[in-house]
């Protein structure tokens, strides 16, 4: 459907009929749930979609067996990562799913000796999109002991170490001096 049919439905609604659409939405549809949770509801219904996107990107991760771990299921990772980033209203809860996204990596790709173009990939998009959200919103102090943890457990896997330490000196390079 597009855009100018919805505007000519909506239109042809009266009062009554557009809040029982709405209404209908917002019960039918979770996306509408979740964008009027960010929007207008409380700290503790943010917090909870945060909170549930935390323990979705975890489930992504695991794996049981340690002698053949099961690849991480990068692709729903991205997916989930992108429809929070377009519901988010504050950008240091953004920043905070992201970071967590990369410490999962870390510790999935130390724990089980794994590694992928896709996982590295994502790790690195994920650094770079929270560092840069850092930058722009001058969290350097919020993030900046739980980065420098980043960085910590992730020089001991060379492939992603180097590939953080630029973005890492590049967004928290004035705080150093």
């Amino acid at each position: 459907m597009r855009k100018s049919d919805f505007s000519k439905f909506i239109n042809s609604l009266n009062e009554e009929e557009l809040k029982s659409e709405i209404e209908n939405l917002f019960d039918n549809v979770a996306g509408v749930k979740d964008y009027y949770a960010m929007e207008l509801g409380s700290d503790k219904d943010r917090i909870r979609i945060f909170e549930n996107a935390k323990k979705m990107i975890t489930k992504y991760y695991a794996t049981k067996s340690y002698r053949k771990p099961k690849a991480p299921r990068i692709r729903y990772i991205q997916n989930l990562l992108k429809e929070i980033t377009q519901l988010s209203i504050f950008n240091h809860e953004l920043v905070d799913l992201y970071l967590h996204d990369v410490e999962t990596a870390v510790a999935f790709m130390k724990s089980y000796y794994f590694s992928s173009k896709s996982l590295t990939n994502n790790a690195e998009k994920s650094f770079q999109s929270a560092c840069e959200l850092i930058q722009n919103g001058n969290f350097q102090s919020m993030f900046l002991e739980r980065v420098e943890q980043i960085m910590k457990d992730a020089s001991k896997l060379e492939e992603i170490y180097w590939a953080y330490n630029k973005t890492f000196l590049s967004t928290f390079r004035q705080q150093n001096h």
